[in-house]
């Protein structure tokens, strides 16, 4: 729980407050800060959670989306159609 604290968050608004119809995010971990942790397998992985926007606090249980964590420092996530309606 603590690292879902921590981990940084984004929100994405759109133009008429409607999603688009396909989106693709990029998250990218610095190469040097990324090495770092490759020691400890479960501290180089990333992921990216789809959430709903709501007005309380951001939750996992708000997700569209969970992510599927991999070691790499860099990931490309689609979001296409009904997912992002939802949002």
């Amino acid at each position: 729980m603590k690292t879902w604290l921590l981990n940084p968050k984004f929100v994405l608004n759109f133009m008429d407050n409607r999603p688009p119809s396909y989106l693709k995010v990029t998250l990218t971990i610095v190469d040097r800060n990324w090495r770092t942790n490759t020691k400890n397998i479960v501290g180089c992985m990333i992921g990216i959670y789809l959430l709903t926007k709501t007005d309380e606090k951001l939750s996992k249980e708000n997700a569209v989306r969970l992510p599927t964590f991999i070691p790499l420092n860099t990931i490309h996530e689609e979001y296409k159609g009904t997912e992002l309606t939802d949002l």
